[in-house]
This record gives structure tokens, C-alpha cells and sequence, in this order.
């Protein structure tokens, strides 16, 4: 009777750890995650990109500010310096993006304006200068990231034998012909009767 609750004992800890640890890994790799600097080309390029250069580059810049280089979003606008690295409170750009004036018509997602805010916290470092707008896609319009502009791949083309009744469809490879060109194996499917 007594090895009975020693055992239950024994499997009341190990569920107890399992549940432990079932709670507490996932909590610690987002402190990992949370740890590691952001990457600038890879967080915040794809984010201004798609929410923000439509209104704040090319000729026509919203309140004079362009977001698309180091320089040009340093210089600032028609107000203040938009950025202040390392303090974002200070920050007219977090400002405005805290209190979902922008964008205007579809603020921020809360991971995106942590993403802005860690960025200033961190010292606004910049990546690639200036951002080219066109790698990524955004809601107007396609990038180098689209779909239709990725390289076409040939899908591997397997033939087998296949029973048909009492015919049997066989592979029958032809010769002469240019088949290096295309990468292709120039084929015939000829009926075999059994």
C-alpha cells in the first residue's frame, strides 16, 4: 500500500512539472525574443513600406516628412525632429502613432507600434538607405515580393505504368531530339495490348 502513494506522489510531482513547464518555456523564449534588437531591413523597412512611404515619400510628401531614408526622416517635416533616438516619448513620430493619427484611416496593430517603439527605444538605427519601396509589396501595389514575380519553377513530372482495362500505358523515350535545351525528357505513351 505504501509503494501505491509513493507512486501517486511521484505522478502528482512529474504532472505538476510538466505544467511548469508546459507555462513557463513558451513565457521564456518571448523574453528571448524580446531581448534580441530588431532588425531594421527585416521589422521596420517591411512596416514603413506598407503603412507609411505611400503618404511620406516621392514628390508629394503628407506634412513634408520622407520616411524613405536616414537623412531625409532626420531632417524631419513641417514640425519638430520626428524622431528621437533612444527616447521615444520624446518622439513626435510615436506621438502621432500611439495616439493612432497615423496612419489617418487604419491605425497601427499593437505589435507594429511595439515594433516602432522598441526601434526608437533602441536608437533608431537604420538599415538599408534609402528603403526601396518596391521590396516589399504593400496594399497599393506589388513588390519584388509578389507572387507573379517569382521565378518559375518547373514542377518534377512522374509518369508510371497504369492499367487500363487490358492496356497498359507504357513510357517510350524518343530519340533526336533537342531535349537539352528545355531540361526535358521527350516521352510518347504507347499502348501496350497484354
Amino acid at each position: 500500500m505504501r509503494s501505491m502513494h509513493s507512486h501517486d506522489a511521484a505522478s502528482r510531482v512529474w504532472f505538476a512539472l510538466m505544467a511548469i513547464g508546459v507555462l513557463v518555456v513558451p513565457f521564456a523564449a518571448t523574453l528571448a525574443l524580446a531581448a534580441e534588437p530588431l532588425s531594421f531591413d527585416r521589422q521596420l523597412a517591411p512596416l514603413l513600406t506598407r503603412r507609411c512611404l505611400s503618404c511620406h515619400s516621392g514628390s508629394q510628401l503628407k506634412v513634408g516628412l520622407d520616411l524613405s531614408s536616414h537623412a531625409s526622416t532626420i531632417a524631419g517635416g513641417e514640425s519638430d525632429e520626428p524622431i528621437v533616438a533612444g527616447d521615444p516619448d520624446a518622439s513626435l513620430l510615436w506621438q502621432r502613432v500611439d495616439e493612432d493619427e497615423m496612419p489617418p484611416k487604419h491605425p497601427l496593430s499593437n505589435d507594429e507600434k511595439t515594433r516602432i517603439r522598441c526601434w526608437i527605444a533602441e536608437g533608431a538605427q537604420w538599415g538599408t538607405d534609402p528603403i526601396d519601396p518596391f521590396r516589399f509589396s504593400s496594399d497599393d501595389r506589388a513588390g519584388y515580393d509578389w507572387w507573379a514575380l517569382q521565378p518559375v519553377e518547373v514542377p518534377e513530372v512522374r509518369l508510371a505504368a497504369k492499367r487500363m482495362g487490358s492496356v497498359c500505358l507504357n513510357e517510350t523515350r524518343i530519340g533526336g531530339t533537342d531535349a537539352g535545351r528545355t531540361g526535358l525528357t521527350p516521352f510518347a505513351i504507347t499502348p501496350v495490348v497484354l
